[in-house]
């Protein structure tokens, strides 16, 4: 199975990928008994590997902490805010994920992120509505929290 994500925030595509992953072994083994389910090896290659990554790594508040410089606990968030915080940016481990292999993943970020390419395809690229929306209410909630900064770009591998 290939799941593609292109064209949305890379926070956005982490949940919706580990939601969808999560989904698929429900609806192929609802009881849980299928072995081979629960040794599953997730494949990325370029930014699918961060995505991939995101399904065995254990964030806890490294996110929240990296773009606020204060742990998840220590925000002024109403309930809504912090249940969307933490959907999008805190993240344990799929249990049914054995092992990740990477191909061509930039773990530490990419030179093209801020480079001219990226500048014209963001002129050219429209994201659909439920995105902007789902992006939007994420940034929101983030300049609540005080965000020091933190961007897309910013590598991953930071945050442990």
């Amino acid at each position: 199975m290939i799941l593609k994500f292109a064209g949305k925030q890379l926070v956005l595509s982490m949940r919706e990928f580990r939601e969808s992953l999560s989904r698929m072994v429900e609806t192929l083994d609802p009881e849980g008994k299928d072995t081979a389910l629960k040794e599953m090896v997730a494949v990325g290659h370029s930014q699918g590997g961060l995505l991939t990554k995101m399904t065995a790594v254990e964030t806890r508040d490294a996110i929240v902490r990296a773009a606020t410089g204060k742990n998840l606990s220590d925000l002024d968030l109403n309930d809504a805010d912090r249940t969307m915080v933490e959907r999008y940016l805190v993240y344990t481990p799929l249990l049914f994920v054995s092992r990740v292999v990477f191909i061509a993943t930039p773990h530490q970020g990419s030179y093209l992120a801020g480079g001219w390419i990226r500048r014209m395809v963001q002129k050219i690229v429209r994201l659909p509505v439920e995105v902007v929306k789902q992006a939007t209410s994420l940034v929101l909630a983030i300049n609540k929290m005080g965000a020091a900064g933190f961007e897309e770009t910013d590598s991953l591998d930071r945050l442990r």
